[in-house]
């Protein structure tokens, strides 16, 4: 493939793109690599010919933070297994009657984070 200007680039590879194909299809389509095809696909979104790239849902953060950061998920079952009995039953009376576990973990983080932000 001979050489083209970005903007070119950027209208081959939307129009590819709108056809279907992936970055890998199309790199092997034009005979270019990964970042070639990367940087087309942005430069395309910024002229308007690709549609903005999706906004990562929630579930999709948490799970790049935690591969980033080399952690798992892990479970309620867990954080509870991790306490002292005293611990985990003063945490259950903390429980309002009709509140998840889950519930109360999130109060507690929001507790916890307010505190440290000086928002209490």
């Amino acid at each position: 493939m001979t050489n083209m200007t970005k903007i070119e680039g950027a209208k081959l590879v939307a129009e590819l793109r709108l056809k279907g194909m992936n970055n890998i299809q199309i790199g092997e389509t034009l005979d270019r690599n990964r970042n070639w095809v990367g940087t087309r696909i942005t430069k395309a979104r910024e002229l308007g010919l690709l549609p903005p790239k999706p906004i990562m849902n929630r579930h999709d953060q948490v799970t790049l933070i935690l591969k980033e950061k080399d952690c798992e998920r892990g479970s309620i079952k867990q954080a509870l297994s991790g306490l002292s009995e005293d611990e985990l039953l003063w945490s259950l009376n903390q429980l309002p009657r009709g509140m998840s576990l889950a519930e109360l973990l999130t109060a507690f983080v929001r507790d916890a984070y307010a505190e440290e932000m000086g928002n209490e």
